[in-house]
């Protein structure tokens, strides 16, 4: 499904779309009203779109970039980094309580109390 918009296309010289602006003006650019292909508001990529006997279309030579998957920041590895190794100790702090649970059973046994 297509859209009409009036948009100013920056051009290069295969008439590949390199920016463009909906509101405003965009240096060496021409004004476009007409039919938008689904997607390039959404994900202008650069290439991708070519103006073909005065129509916006899709390139079909050019292939879309696929989305890239978000990494996380300094800040969100150090969170991270934080949760593991607090699950890690208190896993460890757990460990620690049943060995000493069993120790003191085992000394109480051992004085001859309870088992």
């Amino acid at each position: 499904m297509k859209n009409e918009l009036s948009v100013k296309l920056q051009l290069d010289e295969t008439q590949h779309v390199v920016g463009y602006v909906t509101v405003g003006d965009l240096d060496e650019s021409v004004d476009y009203t007409g039919t938008i292909p689904d997607g390039f508001i959404e994900d202008p990529q650069v290439g991708r779109y070519q103006l073909i006997n005065g129509q916006l279309e899709v390139d079909p030579n050019v292939k879309p970039i696929p989305p890239m998957e978000p990494q996380p920041n300094e800040m969100q590895k150090l969170v991270m980094s934080l949760i593991t190794e607090s699950a890690q100790l208190k896993k460890t702090n757990q460990q620690m309580q049943e060995l000493i649970m069993n120790q003191e059973r085992e000394i109480a046994e051992l004085k001859g109390g309870t088992k």
